[in-house]
């Protein structure tokens, strides 16, 4: 599991599974798809 916190304070967790990916805000999952969807939705939140 990989963790982001961005700058406005949010903090972002992706875990990587062999063919998906999810990020969680808060103990929820937010987003499903690839690692590079993942990353973009993190990037597209600052």
């Amino acid at each position: 599991m990989e963790r982001y916190e961005l700058a406005n304070g949010k903090v972002y967790e992706i875990s990587r599974w062999s063919d998906t990916c999810t990020v969680a805000y808060q103990g929820k999952v937010v987003y499903t798809g690839s690692y590079a969807g993942c990353r973009k939705y993190i990037n597209n939140q600052k």
